[in-house]
């Protein structure tokens, strides 16, 4: 199984998540919920985590700033970034903190299903030497956001 943290301020979304979403089906364990990023960093330092889920705009410490923390001690840990904001600045910046997808809240929920597919066959496949470590596709998910 995939272990995968959630990460958002709202706990009604947090528990929305773990608790009506499909994640055995798909492959994943959710190992924890937390309500923000220096939470998480923190939760990072005791378990092993493969993906973060997490929302942009918390308090304390954003999921911009929790990518870039994250990427930086922890580079093979794949990060979803959900947002409300269809803001293109905040898909840039997700570009530039290396994260696997950007993903709005209001997408139908087979957006995300895509996403963490694409993410769990990336995390199962044999890798090859040129594309160890953080490889996900950020491009491909910037592109399909912009044609949304």
């Amino acid at each position: 199984m995939i272990r995968i943290l959630i990460v958002d301020d709202e706990a009604n979304i947090r528990n929305g998540y773990k608790r009506f979403f499909p994640w055995e089906e798909l492959g994943y364990e959710v190992i924890g919920s937390v309500e923000n990023g220096k939470t998480a960093l923190d939760f990072l330092k005791n378990q092993d985590v493969d993906v973060i889920m997490t929302d942009i705009v918390m308090p304390v410490m954003d999921g911009l700033e929790l990518a870039r923390n994250v990427m930086r001690e922890y580079p093979k840990v794949k990060i979803i970034l959900l947002s409300n904001h269809e803001n293109f600045e905040f898909a840039r910046k997700a570009i530039e903190s290396n994260v696997c997808s950007y993903v709005l809240k209001s997408d139908k929920h087979s957006v995300l299903i895509d996403t963490l597919s694409a993410i769990k066959d990336e995390l199962t496949k044999e890798p090859l030497p040129e594309t160890q470590g953080h490889s996900c596709s950020t491009i491909a998910a910037i592109q399909r956001y912009v044609r949304n």
